[in-house]
């Protein structure tokens, strides 16, 4: 069911459907059916895949949400959310040379320390354990490896909780 959730979701994204009127104009050129109809069928692909992948299509769409947030952090003391909720998954440990490695999804991270500093929430939790417990039971977990890069990044210690056990993203909710 995950599976097809995730396909699903897949399909509608930009690059699902432009793949669909990709296979639909293929079946079409193959059964050497409708030209106009193939090129349509790609045109409307790409042209939507690069409207919806512009950054100003994107800063348009969350102009909503961010002047609705902005709203309730007017109406709040200490900002319109009770936390910002930063998942693991970022960051390579490598125990024998303590070398810790950021990995492509570290803007979550700094995009967290932002929310923070524009006083969007009081507090962040870091959730993330050590996935490597197997090989190195006294790594460090993802959660401690995240509040030290948060602190680095001017968060205060006393605004990150720690929850340092979830390994999936499907343990991370029950234990929040």
């Amino acid at each position: 069911m995950i599976t097809f959730v995730k396909f699903l979701t897949w399909l509608a994204s930009s690059i699902g459907v432009l793949g669909v009127l990709t296979l639909a104009a293929v079946i079409l050129l193959a059964l050497r059916k409708s030209p106009n109809v193939r090129l349509l069928l790609i045109t409307i692909g790409i042209t939507q895949l690069l409207f919806f992948a512009s950054p100003w299509t994107a800063n348009a769409l969350n102009q909503g949400l961010d002047a609705k947030a902005r709203q309730l952090q007017a109406q709040n003391k200490g900002g319109p959310y009770a936390a910002i909720f930063l998942l693991g998954g970022m960051i390579d440990y490598d125990p024998p040379t303590q070398t810790v490695n950021f990995g492509s999804a570290v803007d979550r991270l700094w995009y967290a320390a932002a929310l923070y500093h524009q006083k969007l929430s009081e507090k962040i939790i870091v959730s993330g354990g050590n996935a490597q417990f197997d090989t190195y039971p006294n790594a460090p977990t993802q959660a401690h490896l995240m509040k030290d890069a948060l602190i680095k990044l001017g968060v205060p210690a006393e605004a990150i909780i720690l929850e340092p056990e979830a390994l999936t993203t499907r343990q991370h909710m029950p234990l929040v």
